[in-house]
């Protein structure tokens, strides 16, 4: 029986793209003016990831409020016009590794997609301006194919699963995120978590690991080649999932 190729979806803000930063600095701004000051770095590190009505509730009920939904609603808007401003820039930064890993796996036959909270115009938008999206093609997934529903929801994997004819036994997800290591995990698919450099190298980045094996990592990186060593160098294989997890995930 001829074997399915691998399938590798990514994220992409933070996973693929170095702006999950700048995406905190936009939503602590929007909260700061509406009265709810959080630093930059605090978003990212207790934020990063979730959806905007999620973020924006997260930070009022921290400083002890309670935003409207028609407040809700006013910062989601003007959130999502901010992001979409970064897509738009001359230049999107890109985490350091990501073509290299991106190039080694195309070479290996493997299927990569992404799996984003983006909507896929936005993710192709940014794919194109840095020259990645011949890794991709049409595969690119997000909540306005699955009814609006973001992570930690798994749908945005299960429709990429389902489109690309792949399994829980030989599809991996690359997260940089719990909400997104949830869905991944929810989903059944090997999950590997790119731990962010920002979170340096003491007790915040040992609980941040640790949080995301809580979420159901079965891998944790700071580097992002690291990747392809939780990835066999073979021709593309099923990934046995429950053997690969207690092989090669760390403690």
């Amino acid at each position: 029986m001829q074997h399915k190729q691998r399938h590798i979806i990514f994220d992409l803000d933070g996973t693929i793209f170095d702006t999950e930063f700048e995406v905190s600095r936009i939503t602590a701004e929007l909260a700061a003016d509406r009265g709810c000051a959080m630093s930059p770095e605090e978003v990212f590190q207790r934020f990063a990831g979730l959806g905007c009505e999620d973020k924006f509730a997260g930070i009022a009920h921290a400083a002890g409020m309670c935003f409207t939904p028609a407040e809700i609603t006013d910062l989601t808007l003007a959130h999502e016009d901010l992001k979409q401003q970064i897509y738009y820039g001359e230049r999107l930064p890109v985490v350091p590794g990501v073509p290299e890993v991106l190039q080694a796996l195309s070479s290996a036959g493997d299927i990569l997609s992404i799996g984003s909270s983006n909507p896929t115009g936005r993710s192709r938008l940014g794919l194109e301006k840095e020259g990645l999206i011949d890794h991709f093609g049409s595969r690119l997934y997000g909540p306005d194919l699955v009814d609006g529903r973001k992570k930690p929801d798994p749908a945005i994997f299960l429709y990429a699963m389902r489109a690309n004819g792949s399994s829980t036994q030989n599809t991996i997800v690359i997260e940089d995120t719990e909400p997104g290591i949830v869905a991944g995990r929810a989903a059944g698919a090997f999950v590997i978590a790119y731990l962010d450099p920002r979170f340096g190298s003491g007790a915040v980045a040992v609980e941040k690991e640790k949080s995301m094996r809580l979420a159901g990592a079965d891998a944790v990186v700071r580097d992002f080649r690291e990747v392809l060593g939780f990835i066999p160098s073979c021709a593309p294989v099923p990934i046995a999932g429950a053997a690969l997890r207690s092989s090669q995930a760390k403690p």
